[in-house]
């Protein structure tokens, strides 16, 4: 069995760890490797997302505090509408109350870059379809 901690901590706690993803401590790789619904990675990323929840440090902790779904699933729309996974936020991308499948495909890179992005396109138009039924703002 490969050595799941040995191996994030030289992915993520190497050169590319500290410089990329503020990884500066001995097991930061392991600690910050991603976790949550938008696998939020690295140490700077986990002080961000702390301090737009008011987690007051407790992300920084206990990385898994993602796993609450809660915390997960604001993590992640904080993150879209701020631009702190890409720099790219909803906003950029999302402007109509009722967007397009090709707009959704455009906004996939706020999170994850273009994986899944049809998938994930398609999702969105049936959560769409679904608030519109439903009277949603």
């Amino acid at each position: 069995a490969a050595d799941q901690q040995a191996i994030a901590n030289i992915v993520y706690g190497g050169e590319f760890g500290r410089d990329q993803l503020g990884n500066v401590k001995p097991g930061d790789g392991w600690k910050y490797r991603g976790g949550g619904m938008c696998h939020n990675t690295g140490r700077t990323n986990a002080e961000r997302a702390d301090h737009d929840l008011g987690l007051a440090g407790a992300y920084l902790s206990n990385p898994d505090v993602v796993l609450n779904i809660d915390i997960a699933a604001r993590e992640m729309v904080t993150g879209m509408e701020s631009g702190r996974y890409s720099g790219k936020n909803l906003a950029r991308y999302l402007r109509n109350d009722r967007e397009s499948h090709a707009s959704f495909m455009a906004a996939r890179p706020i999170i994850n870059g273009t994986d899944r992005a049809d998938d994930v396109a398609d999702h969105a138009i049936n959560f769409q379809s679904g608030l519109i039924a439903g009277k949603w703002g």
